[in-house]
């Protein structure tokens, strides 16, 4: 859940008019042209703009797996990378695979740390390409990664049409429009008539932060679940191997005792 969808996410429906009165591509794209002269381009030709915005509801346990989806396999699936904006977390790219993440929280509007609750239910607002993605998870993971959006309530979402957010005039919020709403939030800092990108953006915010370090200790500290699921694993085929390696010497010494005792006679 990034800042375009957070500011959005306030609402249950977003007012087009309200959003688009006195502020067309004439206002956005001179914001958007403040990102460089390159980057606005791929923005606007980026096809997840395009698609509907949903919000549903994850637990603080399925919070932490979409973070360490993002660590571990982001590199590898690019359609796995989240950009969020209220959920932190550290990771370790050395770290065992599904066990990257030392530490995931929140920050509430003040950025004061807030932990997560395993079982409680969190607002999440995403795009329809991340919505696909982590509701997917189950099914690509054969249910070793579990992540079911739901409603308020607790009960799974269906279908991802429930779960869209509607604009006043009964329409789908599109990501391009939450876009353009939160950048009607800016603050005109040089009295051009059109709002600047808030300096906060020309530097990294500490959203994600990579702890690269192969020290013993950092590599096993705050193990997760994954952690001693995998090493089970491990052990259970290392015992395989051993078992069919000390059954192969049994069998080759019994046979090599049959052959002497055969030329003995």
């Amino acid at each position: 859940m990034n800042d375009k969808l957070v500011y959005s996410s306030k609402y249950d429906s977003v007012d087009y008019q309200k959003v688009f009165k006195q502020n067309d591509t004439r206002f956005f794209i001179p914001i958007l042209k403040q990102l460089g002269a390159d980057n606005w381009r791929i923005f606007l030709s980026n096809a997840a703009v395009i698609t509907e915005v949903k919000h549903y509801y994850l637990t603080g346990a399925e919070l932490k797996i979409a973070a360490e989806i993002d660590a571990s396999i982001s590199d590898l699936m690019t359609t796995a990378r989240l950009y969020t904006d209220g959920l932190y977390w550290n990771y370790n790219p050395n770290r065992m695979i599904l066990n990257k993440v030392t530490d995931v929280y929140l920050c509430d509007n003040d950025e004061k740390r807030v932990e997560l609750e395993d079982d409680k239910l969190y607002r999440v607002v995403t795009d329809f390409y991340t919505s696909q993605m982590l509701g997917g998870v189950t099914d690509l993971s054969y249910g070793l990664l579990s992540i079911v959006p739901k409603f308020a309530d607790g009960t799974p979402v269906e279908r991802y049409e429930d779960a869209v957010i509607m604009t006043t005039e009964g329409t789908e919020l599109k990501a391009w429009a939450a876009i353009a709403e939160y950048m009607t939030s800016f603050e005109d800092t040089d009295g051009d008539g059109i709002g600047n990108v808030p300096a906060k953006y020309a530097k990294e915010e500490g959203r994600k932060v990579v702890e690269d370090s192969k020290k013993i200790g950092d590599l096993l500290k705050n193990p997760n679940k994954f952690f001693f699921i995998i090493i089970g694993l491990i052990l259970v085929v290392l015992a395989i191997l051993t078992g069919i390696i000390v059954l192969i010497v049994k069998v080759t010494k019994k046979i090599v005792k049959s052959c002497k005792a055969k030329k003995e006679e």
